[in-house]
């Protein structure tokens, strides 16, 4: 994620960065630039051959500066295809009550990582993290705190009467990850992005 790599990136059209706003009010239109296909798999190709999690790439050095990328849902769709990226917050899938859910994009850069999905407060099973079932917001927010450590707002885990909301993420090592929640914290194991 160089600057010498954002700025032979294309801008998004009027209508996609006015989308934006509303999705993300107060963001620079003039910062967000279009990550193509070949750059997420160029980025994800990388982050296999490092043995990098997605914890890694996505709180790397290049997102904390001002420059944002904007990926949108048909090329994560894709790369979610094509590589095991093992997160709470899926490309697409199905949620416990059948619906179809996706997301619509997802803004990296400027200290932070937006996930923007077409339904609000639904409920997923996620196949990585299967030992309870998860709500996500419209708008899912990670804040880059540093190397392998992220705020989250916008998870719910849904563990019976109790249903506290992830707080953080951070990386422990080479393969353990603390969760923290308003509920308390444990530690996962943490999996790295491979191909499929």
């Amino acid at each position: 994620f160089t600057a010498e790599a954002w700025s032979l990136l294309p801008a998004p059209d009027q209508p996609t960065l006015d989308w934006l706003a509303v999705r993300i009010p107060g963001v620079k239109a003039a910062r967000v630039r279009e990550m193509t296909a070949d750059g997420i798999e160029a980025t994800l190709a990388e982050a296999v051959a490092r043995g990098q999690s997605p914890t890694d790439l996505f709180s790397d050095a290049g997102l904390r500066d001002e420059r944002l990328l904007l990926v949108r849902g048909e090329a994560l769709s894709g790369a979610f295809e094509r590589y095991e990226i093992p997160v709470i917050t899926l490309a697409a899938g199905r949620t416990t009550s059948g619906q179809d859910y996706r997301m619509d994009a997802l803004l990296l850069g400027d200290g932070r990582v937006e996930m923007l999905y077409d339904k609000a407060d639904f409920r997923i099973k996620n196949p990585y993290f299967n030992d309870y079932d998860y709500t996500l917001a419209a708008r899912v927010s990670y804040g880059i705190l540093g190397a392998g450590d992220m705020s989250v707002s916008g998870v719910t885990v849904e563990a019976g009467l109790v249903r506290p909301k992830i707080t953080r993420f951070t990386k422990l090592g080479s393969d353990r990850i603390r969760v923290e929640t308003s509920w308390g914290s444990r530690e996962k194991p943490l999996l790295p992005i491979r191909r499929r």
